[in-house]
C-alpha cells in the first residue's frame, strides 16, 4: 500500500500538471483571441481551427488561410493582400496631389483641422496663450468623437487652404509643442507623408506606429495596415523584394506632437 508521502507527492504532481493545463488553455485561447482582432474579426464568431465538419461555417473557413498565415508552419506573417485596401479616393495623398520623392525620402504635408486663421508663423504660442485661444488650449477630443481618418481626404481636397508647407524628409518622426512647427496649433495638427519603401530581403516585417493622444493611419500600396489611436501597436506583413508605395496619415488631438514610425525586419 503507498506511504502518505507517496500519495502526497503524487496529489502535487497531478496538481501541478493541472494547473499547468489550465495556463496553457487561458494563454492559447488569449493569443487567438488576439490574432482575431488582429484582422477585425469577432472571436464570438470566428475561430482559428476549422470547426467539426457537422459544424462548418463557410465564412469560418475562408478567414482560416489569413489568421494561420501569420506564425504557420512556414513562419511567415501575413501577405500584404491579407489586409484590407483603402477606397478609392480615400486616401489623403490622393486629396492633396502628394508625389513621392525619390527612395530614402518622404513628402510630408502638414496640414492644420482647425481655423487656418489661428496659424501663426513666427508668434511661437505658450501654454497661457492656448488657453486663451478659443477654449481649446490644452483640450482633448475623445477618439470616438473624432470620424474616421479617411474622412479627412475630403476636407483637405475641398479647403486646400489648410495645407501649411510641404517639405522632404528622411524619415516619418515629429517632436515639438504648441505652434512650434511652421505655426499649426499642435492640438490642430496634421500630416500626410508619402514615400517609396524599398525591400532588398523577402521576410515578414514590423511597422510600429509610435503615437500619443493622436490617430494615425498606415497605408502600403493602399492595403490598410493600421488605423488607430493604439500606441505601439506592432503590425506584422510578410514583403517580398521590390518597392512599395508607404503613405502615413497622422491627426493630432493635443498640444504636444509627438510621432513616429519604425519599420524593421522581425525577429526569428
Amino acid at each position: 500500500m503507498p506511504s502518505r508521502k507517496t500519495l502526497t507527492i503524487v496529489g502535487i504532481v497531478a496538481a501541478v500538471a493541472i494547473a499547468l493545463w489550465l495556463v496553457y488553455a487561458f494563454m492559447a485561447a488569449t493569443r487567438e483571441q488576439y490574432l482575431l482582432r488582429q484582422f477585425d474579426l469577432d472571436p464570438a464568431e470566428y475561430t482559428l481551427k476549422p470547426p467539426p465538419k457537422r459544424h462548418v461555417v463557410k465564412r469560418e473557413l475562408v478567414r482560416i488561410p489569413i489568421l494561420t498565415a501569420d506564425g504557420g508552419e512556414s513562419g511567415k506573417g501575413p501577405a500584404l493582400d491579407d489586409y484590407p485596401v483603402a477606397s478609392a479616393g480615400s486616401s489623403w495623398s490622393d486629396a492633396l496631389g502628394a508625389e513621392a520623392p525619390p527612395a530614402g525620402l518622404y513628402s510630408v504635408y502638414y496640414l492644420t483641422s482647425g481655423d487656418p486663421q489661428d496659424i501663426t508663423i513666427g508668434i511661437p504660442q505658450d501654454a497661457d496663450a492656448l488657453e486663451r485661444s478659443q477654449g481649446r488650449g490644452k483640450s482633448h477630443t475623445p477618439d470616438e468623437a473624432r470620424p474616421p481618418l479617411a474622412d479627412f481626404a475630403e476636407l483637405w481636397r475641398d479647403e486646400p487652404n489648410r495645407l501649411v508647407a510641404i517639405e522632404k524628409v528622411p524619415a516619418i518622426d515629429l517632436h515639438f509643442s504648441y505652434n512650434a512647427l511652421h505655426g499649426i496649433p499642435s492640438q490642430d495638427f496634421a500630416a500626410c507623408w508619402i514615400g517609396t519603401l524599398t525591400i532588398r530581403e523577402a521576410a515578414t516585417y514590423e511597422f510600429t506606429p509610435d503615437l500619443s493622444w493622436a490617430s494615425a493611419r498606415i497605408l502600403l500600396n493602399r492595403h490598410r495596415l493600421f488605423e488607430g489611436s493604439n500606441q505601439k501597436e506592432t503590425v506584422p506583413v510578410w514583403l517580398e523584394p521590390g518597392e512599395y508605395a508607404l503613405e502615413v496619415e497622422y491627426l493630432n488631438n493635443w498640444h504636444t506632437t509627438n510621432f513616429a514610425v519604425h519599420i524593421k525586419k522581425a525577429t526569428p
